[in-house]
């Protein structure tokens, strides 16, 4: 049952940021209509330290299950699940990083809060919550050529009440 939820979760975010997060990037690019653009991510993982991907890039991991009620028994699920979310990008100006870091946590945000889930087999359910946005500094890639790295971290809770078969 756990693996299974754990997994799902993490398969169901992944698929819904791979599906969505272009759209409202395109969105969120067309409020502002200027440069820098935010493409979509071109690399997706669930684990962390990745090496050698394609920017920009998500990697989702979830990070702690917690069990609120544990007299429902064995049938039913009362948990929250933290995952922790990153979006990885890379650019030559640190002024257009710093903008590619606002528009894809905003983004991201649109895509991810407050929304329903639902398992693939359409029994299981759950509600995201983002919690937090986390911006980290710049990270220069080379001293060869001027490119530097940032990334979002987001924090979401996903809820779970439901009856487990």
């Amino acid at each position: 049952m756990l693996a299974r939820l754990g997994e799902e979760i993490i398969n169901r975010i992944k698929d819904k940021i791979k599906i969505e997060l272009p759209v409202s990037l395109a969105v969120v690019q067309s409020e502002f209509g200027d440069v820098p653009g935010c493409e979509p991510p071109q690399s997706y993982f669930i684990s962390r330290n990745n090496v050698g991907y394609r920017s920009p890039a998500v990697t989702i991991s979830l990070a702690k299950m917690t069990f609120n009620n544990i007299d429902g028994g064995q049938q039913y699920v009362d948990a929250d699940s933290e995952v922790g979310i990153e979006i990885s990008f890379e650019d030559k100006e640190l002024e257009a990083l710093e903008r590619k870091q606002w528009r894809y946590s905003q983004a991201a945000y649109h895509v991810l809060h407050d929304v329903d889930i639902m398992s693939s087999d359409m029994f299981m359910m759950g509600k995201i919550i983002v919690e937090s946005i986390d911006y980290t500094l710049s990270q220069e890639l080379s001293t060869d050529v001027a490119m530097f790295r940032k990334s979002v971290l987001i924090t979401c809770t996903v809820k779970h009440q439901e009856p487990f078969n």
